[in-house]
């Protein structure tokens, strides 16, 4: 997804240099502050399967600490 908002990001970068900005810039702005978002969506959801994961190797003795230390 990062290479997509990367592309997008350059071509809006060209259009500006060649100037040719026009009101399709703002769809191609919010088209990538979309793919950004998507982008850290998966990030989150990569991040969040990897914490799963360790909390039930830990088993729950690792739940027990955390509630310890969160009282």
């Amino acid at each position: 997804m990062q290479k997509q908002v990367d592309a997008v990001q350059a071509f809006l970068a060209w259009r500006r240099e060649q100037g040719r900005e026009n009101a399709l810039d703002q769809d191609l702005i919010a088209w990538r502050d979309h793919l950004t978002t998507v982008a850290r969506l998966e990030q989150l959801s990569a991040v969040e399967g990897i914490l799963a994961d360790e909390f039930e190797a830990a088993g729950p003795g690792l739940v027990e600490k955390l509630r310890a230390v969160l009282s």
